[in-house]
Parts: C-alpha cells; structure tokens; sequence
C-alpha cells in the first residue's frame, strides 16, 4: 500500500470530533495542569511551614504579604535574588539564602533598602540607585562611583535619570548646576556650556527672555555667549538695544522680555532710554503723562476706571474715572468695581488693616449700592454671634448671608449662616 494508507488513523472511522468535545478535552488539560501546580505550590508551602515556621508562612498563608511588606510571597524564598525586606531575617533563613552574600558583603545596608525603590539585589546592578548610594551599601556596589565623582554634590531625584539623553528641565531638581545641568542632557546642539530650561528654543527664529534664577536654580540665559545669543536668534535685538539688559525699572527683571518691546503696549519696566522707551510703545504715554508713575499705564482710556491710574498726575485715568469721580468725590477706591452688581465687602475680620482700600463704605456709597443688602443683614454680626468663630483672625464674615448655605456656619453659634441654611 501507498506510505499514505500505512499512516494510523487519529479517527478511525472517520467521525468529526464535535466542538463539545474539543471543549471538554480543552478543559480537562487545563484542569490536570492547574491540580498539578497546587500540588506542587501546597507541597513548597508544607515545606516552608515544616522548615521555616516562623517565617510568616503559616498552613499555606503567606501573612506578611498580607500585611503590606510588599507582597512577597514563599515563592521568593530562594528565587536566586536577594529580595530583603522582611525575607532577609534568621526566622526565613536570610531569603533561604539568597541574602547571605550580599549581607556578609553590606551588613549595614539592608536599613537603606526602604528609602527608596528598589531591593538589595538592586545592589551592583549597573545602575545607580539613590538610597543605596551610601558607604553602607558601597555605593550601590559601585554603580554610583562614576555618578559620585562628576556630580559630588547633586542630591535631587534619582541619579540614573542624570545624563541619560532626556532633558527634564526641573523634575527632581535635575536642572541645577551640582547635577551638571541633568548631566548636559538640556544643553542645545552646539552649545555644551549652554543649559537651559527649553533648549529646544535656542534657535527657533524667537529672540528669547533670560530665565536666570527661574525657581530655585540659577541658570544662563538663552542671550548669553554660552548659548550663542540664543543661537543668533538675539543678534538684531542686541544690536538695537545694547544696553537695555542692565536698565530696566524693575529689580526684578535683571533682563526684559525681547518680545514686549515694540510689541504695542507701554510696559513701565522697560520705559527707560536704553530701552527706547520700551521701543517706542511709552512714547505717546510719556509725552502726555510726564508725572504718571503708574504701573499699568497700558490701561488708561481703555474705558474702565482703574483706581492704580485715578490720579492728577495719570489725568485721572486718562478720563475713565471723571463720571465716578464725580459721583463720589471722597471715595479712595473709585475704579469701575463700584456698582458692577457684586459686594465687595472690604475689610471682613474683627481686627482689620487700615490700609486697605475700601469699597463699602460710605464714601464709595457703599460699594454703589451693591453691599447694601448685605449690610442689613451682617449689622452687629459680632455682638449677635459672639461665639461664631471660623479661624484665628476671627469670622470670615463676608461668607455670612451670601445667599449660600455654607457647612461651617451651619451651628446655632452663627444663626445658621445667618438664614442661608435654614430649612436644610
């Protein structure tokens, strides 16, 4: 006969084996195979629970990873990996010896193991680890060695994210100057000494601002040598502006914006000559309010009153404030605020600052009239409720009768948010 017809038929009679039956056969495989890893898994908990009984493995149950020291079950004992923790006592045979070398080796460092991520088998591994860069632990086994000698002073985050080719600006404390700038991972292509926040920006078309000192760290800045003059992005406002930098009004800005300037608003802090005069946008300021000082000399006549410009000097707001100041000619507060619908309540505590400003008073007609419904209400709030307190400096009474039903007022000592929560 052909090799064909020698073949052993699977099915000899050529029946189809129905999908019930695959189904069976599927599930009785999968049963055998389950029943055996029990068996073997009872058989190592047996053993544990015989050998080491106090190792917290007691009739099967592994109690301490119930008890959140990780989860490490009996499986862990002896796997090849110093895993620590509450495995690396006498009681479990010091992780059934997974652990004996490593504490022969670091006896002091298995306190370090928790301080951070990671396990003692951690130790040596090529990378360094941060809580095991410790003399107690060797340094992480050496791994920090290098990490140790170029960055002695760097303390942030964690030092294998140092250098590896990703900028993170300021996660962990990377980007200060004892961490190299993240190890020179934000320094622009072509400019190693330059380290900056956005490296990507050096060279983009956009003449950039100085961010030295932005947060806690100190850094150059993007028109600096170092940095190319922000990869020649700075060059024709340097030249328009040579000595801008050193003159802004604000000590705060060692220097400006190259954006704000010439940008069509009047921004005060660049209104000097090295500036040109915030490059011409205080021009028609200057030559109209010669005496104004005010901080926001871009919000005059824009129709509002602002109480910063309501002065002789500012022309009033360059008229904005005529009608409120005629209206209520001793108010200190006019600004267009007043009568907008909403009570500013002005000083709220028990003991107030003189200095500030006031809307609801009578001389700003109490607020316009907006904070006289709430007057009615809050009248001697504090000989009614002499008991309602809410913090050290007293009610936060502008809270009271506010029309919402607020938890903290809601007691008897404070008549109840004064009705607002009556009924709830």
């Amino acid at each position: 006969p052909p090799p064909s017809a020698r073949k052993k038929k699977k099915n000899p009679d050529n029946t189809p084996v129905s999908r019930e039956k695959k189904v069976c056969i599927a599930a009785a495989i999968a049963t055998l195979v389950s029943l055996a890893v029990v068996v073997g898994i009872s058989g190592r908990r047996r053993w544990y629970a015989v050998n080491l009984p106090d190792c917290g493995i007691e009739d099967g149950y592994d109690s301490w990873g119930d008890d959140g020291r990780g989860g490490m079950t009996f499986g862990t004992l002896g796997d090849g990996k110093c895993d620590g923790g509450a495995f690396n006592v006498e009681e479990c045979a010091y992780d059934r010896g997974d652990c004996t070398e490593f504490n022969a080796k670091y006896p002091a460092c298995e306190e370090f193991q928790n301080s951070g991520y990671g396990t003692p088998h951690s130790v040596g591994n090529g990378q360094c680890n941060k809580q095991f860069n410790v003399v107690q632990c060797g340094y992480d086994g050496g791994d920090c060695d290098e990490f140790n000698r170029l960055y002695p002073l760097c303390d942030f985050g964690y030092p294998e994210g140092v250098g590896d080719g990703v900028c993170r600006l300021i996660d962990f404390g990377y980007h200060a100057k004892s961490c190299g700038f993240d190890g020179g991972d934000c320094a622009p292509k072509g400019y190693p000494e330059c380290n900056v926040y956005q490296p990507e920006n050096v060279g983009n078309g956009v003449c950039d601002n100085d961010l030295t000192n932005y947060w806690q760290y100190s850094v150059p800045a993007y028109n600096s040598l170092e940095c190319g003059f922000d990869g020649g992005d700075c060059l024709a406002y340097n030249k328009k502006y040579p000595n801008c930098n050193k003159s802004s009004r604000s000590s705060s800005i060692r220097n400006p914006d190259p954006l704000s300037l010439g940008d069509g608003i009047c921004n005060q802090d660049y209104n000097t000559q090295d500036c040109l005069f915030d490059g011409g946008d205080c021009t028609a300021f200057n030559a109209n309010f010669p005496n104004c000082t005010s901080q926001v000399p871009q919000l005059l006549g824009d129709g509002n009153c602002n109480s910063q410009n309501n002065s002789e000097e500012c022309g009033y707001d360059d008229g904005d404030c005529d009608e409120l100041n005629a209206k209520y000619p001793d108010c200190e507060a006019a600004s267009s605020e007043i009568g907008n619908g909403s009570c500013y309540h002005g000083c709220i505590y028990r003991e107030c600052d003189k200095s500030i400003i006031e809307y609801n008073t009578e001389a700003c007609g109490y607020d316009g009239g907006d904070c006289l419904e709430w007057n009615n209400k809050t009248t001697g709030f504090y000989d009614r409720f002499p008991d309602c307190e809410y913090n050290e400096s007293g009610v936060y009474l502008m809270y009271f009768g506010d029309g919402v039903c607020h938890d903290f007022a809601n007691i008897e000592e404070c008549g109840y948010d004064l009705g607002d929560c009556d009924g709830q």
